[in-house]
């Protein structure tokens, strides 16, 4: 039988299926800029698709709300507990998927270099082939603020780059619930 987190997520996604609408897919490279808490290094590619205004979306004002689908790789470094004096978690390398729904309010009156500037929040779900961290768990629910640009490329194309908290944590589900936490940069472009 499949693990709990596993229907979970299956759940989710049959329920929050995309349902695309009329402005383009933005593909997309993810890398870390920091890795604030030391315990992985996250690439991501993806594409952001564009979704149906819902009741919620409309009432908070959204610009669009989006759909975040993505694979990465993460290299894991071997985790000391300095307290017990023992190895926490093994490191290694992992491959990983997710989901997300992509909020994004634009910032009135703030355009940079001729580019709307707009607050974005993504919460989702990731799975990946080991923990992550090393001392986390496969299964991790995803949250990412922060901030993203995007300017026209003509021809109703966007350039699109992003600077944001990228966290991952499994909300204490588990017994464990390390959790991951850096800086990362989003550069993509609609076609």
């Amino acid at each position: 039988m499949p693990s709990r987190p596993l229907l979970l997520a299956l759940l989710l996604g049959v329920l929050l299926a995309p349902t695309v609408a009329s402005s383009r897919t933005v593909w997309f490279v993810e890398v870390p800029v920091w890795d604030i808490s030391d315990d992985g290094l996250p690439f991501r590619v993806g594409a952001i698709l564009p979704g149906s205004h819902d009741p919620v979306s409309r009432a908070v004002g959204l610009r669009e709300p989006r759909w975040v689908v993505a694979a990465g790789y993460a290299t894991l470094p071997d985790l000391y507990d300095d307290g017990t004096g023992r190895l926490s978690g093994w490191g290694g390398e992992t491959v990983f998927a997710g989901f997300a729904r992509e909020w994004a309010w634009e910032i009135p009156g703030l355009v940079w270099r001729g580019a709307a500037v707009a607050l974005v929040l993504d919460l989702g779900l990731n799975y990946a082939a080991a923990s992550i961290p090393s001392n986390g768990t496969n299964f991790n629910f995803l949250v990412s603020p922060g901030f993203s640009w995007e300017r026209s490329a003509g021809d109703g194309a966007v350039w699109h780059a992003g600077l944001r908290w990228f966290h991952l944590s499994n909300a204490n589900i588990h017994d464990r619930n390390a959790g991951y936490d850096g800086l990362t940069f989003r550069f993509g472009r609609s076609w």
